[in-house]
């Protein structure tokens, strides 16, 4: 069975992969040029998921990252489920009324919420415990509770057979408004911290990915990817001589405005025929390219 950990969706097709995520209510939508899947607040708690084929979760890894367009007030729930497809049973992990919190059977930790500290989330299991932490950035991670809780020892329930639901809901108020994931998993051949190179550039071939949750900085080339490879920066991503190229109909994205070059244009018009490109200033697909 694969792991948990395998799974990676970054919602930048132009609608919500069904084929992985066969379990979804009303309320949840995918749109091109969005760069993530909308999950609508509702009384009814909406929900993204999967069942079968289920996912091993001993001794591995669990990360996503997630906006929201409300704020943490009384009444929200808002989080991840990962779950037994057998017994039913569940952990949770996520915002609940105005904090982050968990629950494992009867353990659970709860500290006051903070988008940007909490943006990233991960749940870790080990041999004999389960790890709650977060991330700013993607790259640097903690353990924010403190004081003993954020781990717990691992639930009684079999962990080899697992199916994850994101839910969004709300039991008094308004809600939290519309939960935005952004990254679900951690894409192959990332580089988890600052993407730097000279003086050729990174390179990812065959539909590599090159992920950067810092800046992607390059002095005499710039990011490459050929094929149907992504090139994604959750900061910025700047080349010097150089700039962001991808072969074919590749992916770029940028959570940051400050896609820049020093010399020459910055390659968008470059990409590929049929490449996507996601920005906050730029959310298009690319019809032809430069010579």
């Amino acid at each position: 069975m694969a792991k948990l950990s395998t799974l990676f969706d970054a919602f930048d097709a132009a609608a919500l992969n069904t084929g992985l995520w066969n379990d979804n209510s009303v309320g949840v939508s995918q749109s091109a040029g969005n760069g993530y899947a909308a999950i609508t607040a509702s009384t009814d708690y909406h929900f993204m998921g999967f069942t079968p084929p289920s996912r091993d979760f001993q001794e591995d890894t669990f990360t996503w990252e997630w906006t929201f367009t409300g704020s943490a007030v009384a009444g929200v729930e808002q989080y991840c489920s990962i779950g037994n497809g057998v017994t039913g049973q569940e952990i949770h992990y996520g915002r609940f009324s105005t904090s982050l919190g968990y629950f494992v059977g009867a353990d659970d930790g709860f500290l006051p919420w903070n988008s940007t500290d909490h943006r990233w989330c991960r749940i870790r299991t080990t041999a004999t415990q389960m790890h709650f932490e977060t991330s700013a950035d993607g790259a640097t991670w903690v353990n924010p509770f403190g004081g003993g809780a954020g781990i717990e020892n691992l639930p009684a329930w079999d962990l080899s057979n697992v199916q994850v639901h994101f839910v969004n809901g709300y039991f008094s108020g308004s809600g939290g408004g519309e939960m935005r994931m952004q990254t679900v998993g951690v894409a192959t051949n990332t580089l988890s911290g600052s993407l730097n190179a000279a003086p050729g550039g990174a390179s990812a071939q065959l539909g590599g990915d090159l992920s950067s949750a810092a800046s992607g900085a390059l002095a005499l080339g710039g990011p490459q990817a050929s094929g149907a490879g992504r090139i994604v920066s959750r900061t910025s991503l700047a080349g010097v001589l150089g700039g962001v190229g991808l072969a074919a109909a590749g992916h770029f994205e940028s959570s940051a405005e400050d896609v820049t070059v020093s010399v020459g244009p910055t390659r968008i018009a470059a990409l590929g025929v049929g490449a996507t490109v996601l920005s906050p200033d730029v959310a298009e697909t690319i019809l032809e390219r430069e010579p």
